[in-house]
């Protein structure tokens, strides 16, 4: 009975210390630091007996994001097994770490649990890979990990268009404006644009119209990583140049 009860006073003693030693943060949607209040996902991490840091992340909402464990305080060095999640509490994506690297067979699933790719690493780099789609049927047809976003017809079409819509505004005509305008935006996980915005500014009507052209596109395909639809960055250079 006492053995009994010194056990049970040991792993309360074990259990308090480990919660006294949990560090918790809370983070933006960018995965920076920032107030509670403003916060998108909370972190709780601790440190063991062999300086290895473990990690849970999690949605605001209290359901698991990520779970794993870093060789460091920073936690940027992954090591061994790794668990992602969606928001609804549904695996994303599981496998192994070795010296933040990817290694072994990792596999990635749908947010209504259908797998999506099966993929294997050496050295942080695919070796051998298979995708299924929604319905179980398994993708024949050639296929990248990681696709960038494609206008319907492809290059030559997306220049099309912009000539096609693209107007000349009276007002940079009479001031004489001309020049290249980069717009900046997001092809989301839709194929829809979003987050437009102008790289560098050349003349506010310049600007205007192109913002315009690019918010009115229409869908793309949408990118694509682990056969799972991505939200990706591009960039696109609008031409006022007078005939």
């Amino acid at each position: 009975m006492r053995r009994i009860s010194y056990l049970m006073f040991l792993i309360f003693v074990i259990q308090t210390v480990r919660s006294q030693d949990t560090i918790v943060s809370y983070l933006d949607a960018n995965w920076k630091k920032t107030k509670r209040d403003n916060a998108v996902y909370f972190r709780k991490a601790f440190k063991d007996e062999t300086d290895l840091w473990h990690v849970k992340d999690f949605y605001i909402n209290g359901n698991i994001q990520m779970s794993g464990c870093f060789t460091d305080k920073r936690l940027k060095k992954k090591q061994g097994y790794f668990e992602y999640f969606y928001e609804n509490g549904t695996i994303r994506s599981y496998g192994k770490y070795d010296k933040n690297k990817r290694e072994g067979e990792w596999k990635w699933y749908r947010k209504d649990g259908s797998k999506s790719s099966e993929e294997r690493y050496k050295n942080n780099e695919v070796i051998q890979f298979k995708f299924w789609n929604a319905d179980g049927s398994q993708v024949m047809e050639e296929r990248k990990v990681f696709e960038l976003p494609e206008f319907i017809g492809g290059e030559k079409a997306l220049k099309s268009y912009i000539s096609e819509k693209i107007k000349y505004p009276s007002q940079a005509i009479l001031s004489n404006k001309s020049g290249t305008v980069y717009v900046d935006f997001v092809i989301n996980e839709e194929g829809y644009v979003e987050d437009a915005k102008v790289k560098n500014s050349v003349d506010m009507f310049l600007d205007v119209e192109a913002l315009r052209v690019i918010n009115i596109m229409p869908r793309w395909i949408p990118g694509k990583h682990h056969n799972l639809p991505i939200k990706v960055s591009y960039t696109v250079p609008i031409y006022f140049v007078f005939q």
